[in-house]
């Protein structure tokens, strides 16, 4: 997301303009949102081996990971 030198790629400036300019905070609610809607969706699973045996949302970012199609790190169509 960052070069060397601290400043955003370009292809990546409009998130951090995104996430800058929520509130304080406003990260934060949206992690909690999200991870109680995939509850409720169901998108769980559960590690049979933990005694404690609860179910566990399914890991994800909040933030994309982007990748911009010069970079040719994508995927090609066979």
């Amino acid at each position: 997301m960052f070069q060397e030198d601290g400043s955003p790629r370009p292809h990546a400036k409009l998130l951090l303009e995104s996430v800058e300019s929520l509130s304080d905070g406003g990260l934060l609610r949206r992690k909690v949102a999200a991870e109680r809607l995939l509850l409720q969706m169901g998108i769980t699973f559960n590690v049979y081996a933990d005694s404690a045996g609860a179910e566990r949302i399914f890991p994800f970012d909040l933030l994309p990971r982007i990748v911009p199609a010069e970079s040719g790190s994508g995927s090609s169509a066979a």
